[in-house]
């Protein structure tokens, strides 16, 4: 983790280094308050949520919308993921379009929404 900090020059503090752990310990993007949660509240929701968007600006950490709630996974691309509308299962999709470029607008980003019933709910 120190690395991928270094390598975005940010510093590598024990409260960055804690949170990207918790990230990349989660098979699915998850909330400033869950990282707060399970950090045991040893960082501030403040400092998680800075953090979150200097990552965030740097290209460690992309940001999805999951119902109304904003949540982040590490990574080294973006992509999307599904998730299960009985079991909350998450399962990533690959995203074939890095980049959007529409007229008049700068700095686009995207965001896809998919839900759908995965076999094993399906098959319950």
């Amino acid at each position: 983790m120190e690395t991928i900090l270094r390598q975005k020059q940010l510093k590598a503090t024990p409260g960055r280094l804690a949170m990207l752990k918790c990230l990349a310990a989660n098979r699915r993007p998850i909330s400033a308050e869950t990282i707060h949660a399970r950090l045991k509240q040893r960082v501030d929701l403040v400092t998680i949520y800075r953090n979150l968007e200097t990552f965030e600006r740097a290209g460690i950490v992309f940001r999805e919308t999951i119902g109304k709630t904003d949540c982040f996974y590490l990574a080294d691309t973006p992509h999307h993921h599904i998730v299960c509308r009985s079991c909350e299962a998450v399962v990533c999709v690959p995203c074939d379009h890095k980049t959007v470029s529409v007229q008049n607008f700068k700095n686009v980003t995207h965001q896809l929404v998919l839900t759908g019933t995965c076999k094993t709910c399906a098959n319950a």
